[in-house]
């Protein structure tokens, strides 16, 4: 193939000119990288690069051969006040992926982005559950829902399933004698747990249950075709149901979280509501995901004065 090479199975002509890093990130992109990836993918790509031309436009217009690692890893630290560690995470995949596609090519002899860490006191995204008021509010309106949808966010608010927890649940994960969910696919490995059921959970999978061809293989909320519903599906019901009661931009994340927030408001011990969430450590259950609100925190210290007046 004389004249040209291949890029990830792909085949492309060598380039006449020196790319600059806003020209080649862009091309790779476009071109190369969209053919193998998810939509979502795409577009968190899309944002990453948007943000790198925002904060950066004059390294985004230098030579590609131009970045060195130390370089790239003040411009991640010079932004830890204004993104997420998230946000950042994207930037170093998206330069990291396009960097490594550009040295395989033969554009570049080096990739200056692998081995660069991202900012070590860099903050994490903030997710904030539901306040007391909201929840009510969210729960007043999951009626725009179909039954199926409406019963699937009541689901994740009541057990603190993960996204994926709920979607791929079968038939066969539920012990109706027992009221017992078996969660078999998480992403970690204390994910891997068995949930009690409260009695409202239990009364919804019952009726599911009875509405659906129930193999023991069927998935719990599926689609017409019996495939488990898209990732996508539970964020874009909760949209609808926020939109509905005015509220804020709610996500299937943030229900867990309000979960968890509730169990500690109404005297649940940390360690039980790690379990139930399927953490690996009580640390972690308490530093991300328990958020009392400001009259939950008023309440306990009215306890203290109370005590003191007995």
């Amino acid at each position: 193939m004389s004249g040209k090479f291949l890029l990830g199975g792909l085949p492309m002509k060598k380039p006449k000119k020196e790319y600059t890093i806003g020209e080649w990130v862009t091309n790779w992109l476009e071109n190369y990288a969209q053919p193998s990836r998810k939509d979502s993918t795409m577009k968190i790509y899309r944002d990453a690069l948007r943000r790198l031309y925002l904060e950066y436009p004059d390294v985004m217009q230098r030579r590609l051969t131009d970045l060195t690692a130390l370089e790239f890893e003040s411009m991640l630290n010079s932004l830890i006040d204004k993104y997420a560690k998230s946000t950042l995470r994207h930037m170093r995949i998206l330069m990291n992926q396009s960097y490594k596609a550009a040295k395989k090519a033969g554009i570049t002899f080096a990739n200056p982005i692998q081995g660069t860490e991202l900012p070590k006191n860099a903050r994490e995204k903030e997710i904030t559950p539901l306040t007391a008021e909201e929840q009510s509010a969210f729960e007043a309106h999951l009626s725009v829902l179909p039954l199926i949808d409406d019963y699937a966010l009541r689901i994740l608010l009541l057990t603190g399933l993960r996204r994926d927890e709920l979607r791929l649940l079968q038939w066969i994960d539920w012990n109706q004698k027992n009221r017992i969910l078996t969660i078999r696919t998480s992403k970690t490995v204390a994910g891997i747990r068995q949930l009690p059921l409260i009695p409202e959970v239990q009364s919804m999978l019952c009726i599911l249950h009875v509405r659906s061809a129930h193999r023991p293989d069927d998935y719990i909320i599926s689609q017409h075709d019996g495939n488990p519903v898209c990732k996508t599906h539970f964020r874009h019901i909760c949209n609808k149901v926020a939109r509905a009661a005015g509220l804020r931009h709610i996500t299937p994340h943030m229900l867990r979280h309000t979960f968890a927030t509730r169990l500690i408001e109404k005297g649940a011990d940390p360690k039980s509501v790690s379990l139930l969430l399927g953490h690996t450590t009580v640390q972690f259950t308490l530093q991300h995901y328990v958020h009392p609100d400001f009259e939950y925190l008023q309440r306990q210290v009215y306890k203290i004065s109370l005590q003191h007046r007995a």
